[in-house]
């Protein structure tokens, strides 16, 4: 493992090869000549399949909040189905602007 110093206080201590370059940006100095070790790009064996696409509208069928709803979900509903909801509120007051 190569040796470095550190700026300012001049400690030298032991460095794993692949954190050298992230300690020379913040200012180290090696100590010693050092080749840093070579990232090679992992290629895939096969093709993964594509994931499926999100709906964001997955909450458009979802049936409307009541009371017993959290206001996270009231939000979401909102949002799915377009309903424009005050930005602050209680439970109640948007529960009445979903009507």
């Amino acid at each position: 493992m190569p040796r470095m110093r550190m700026p300012y206080t001049g400690t030298v201590y032991e460095v794993a090869p692949q954190n050298v370059a992230a300690r020379l940006a913040r200012g180290y100095v090696l100590m010693e000549d050092f080749e840093p070790p070579v990232e090679v790009a992992d290629e895939p064996d096969e093709e993964l399949p594509e994931p499926e696409p999100v709906h964001e509208d997955a909450d458009a069928d979802a049936p409307k909040p009541t009371a017993e709803s959290t206001i996270a979900e009231i939000r979401a509903w909102a949002k799915a189905n377009g309903v424009a909801l005050p930005k602050r509120g209680n439970k109640a007051q948007l529960l009445k602007a979903i009507g």
